[in-house]
């Protein structure tokens, strides 16, 4: 086997995007790069999904609170919510993400029996830490 043919059988390299060029002007290549349409090799560790629970919470539950500067209007668990921001509608459900958004219109929570409950508001803010939502409206 001649040292170019076992060069390319050890590294599985791929092709970076054309134009990109390493040094003599040749192709620049990533060793065991994913072929187009294959996914990367992913480690163990990498894998672990971080799963955020609120104390005392299902993790596919949400624990919601609406809040105006007067009182509380909700505080209890959810499925869902969804609501409007200067991007357009958007939901909520479990495990997502850590979010901060200024919301506008309303925010509907869809309560563990998949009951509606509608907040109509002008401007608000809802903000999503580890399977909490805390919107605040009519400030």
């Amino acid at each position: 086997m001649d040292d170019k043919n076992k060069t390319n059988s050890q590294t599985q390299a791929t092709n970076i995007p054309e134009g990109v060029k390493g040094p003599g002007g040749k192709p620049l290549q990533i060793p065991n790069a994913p072929k187009p349409g294959e996914s990367a090799p992913v480690s163990r560790e990498e894998a672990q999904i971080k799963v955020h629970r609120q104390p005392g919470v299902a993790p596919d539950t949400l624990y919601v609170q609406v809040s105006s500067p007067e009182r509380t209007l909700y505080d209890s668990e959810a499925k869902s919510i969804s609501s409007f921001n200067d991007h357009g509608p958007f939901d909520i459900l479990p495990q997502h993400e850590n979010f901060i958004s200024v919301i506008q219109q309303g925010v509907v929570v869809f309560n563990q029996q998949d009951q509606p409950q509608e907040f109509l508001l002008r401007n608000g803010v809802l903000r999503v830490t580890e399977n909490r939502v805390d919107i605040f409206i009519g400030f």
